[in-house]
């Protein structure tokens, strides 16, 4: 199985997942990362990939995951917040809208109320 590379030499704080049904999407970001840029670092792997093996190999090397449903993003040490209060509100009140408008269920299936936007998505 394809392991995901990081192409970055510096030390990665920060791992965003994103799965397809075809793919999987890493974004690699540095330590003192602004949120507001761009990822050091990408990749793709083809499916089938194992992201169970992957993430329990990166919290043996002592990163916290956060998941849901599509992704997951990995922290080093203690997850840091990626979004400011107000980011957090806008996107919390696009995700019920759109929650709303789909009969009370969130298209792709997350569980809104349950997702800590600090941290999640």
């Amino acid at each position: 199985m394809t392991q995901p590379v990081c192409k970055y030499d510096g030390e990665i704080a920060r791992i965003d997942i994103l799965v397809s049904s075809d793919e999987v999407v890493f974004w690699f970001f540095a330590r003192n990362h602004d949120p507001k840029s761009y990822a050091e670092a990408f990749d793709v792997v083809k499916q089938p990939f194992d992201l169970d093996t992957f993430i329990a190999s990166k919290e043996a090397q002592g990163y916290v995951t956060r998941r849901w449903n599509g992704g997951a993003r990995l922290f080093f040490g203690s997850p840091f917040p990626i979004r400011s209060k107000s980011e957090i509100f806008n996107l919390r009140k696009r995700l019920e809208d759109q929650m709303m408008r789909n009969g009370g269920e969130h298209p792709a299936g997350y569980q809104v109320h349950t997702l800590d936007l600090a941290y999640d998505l």
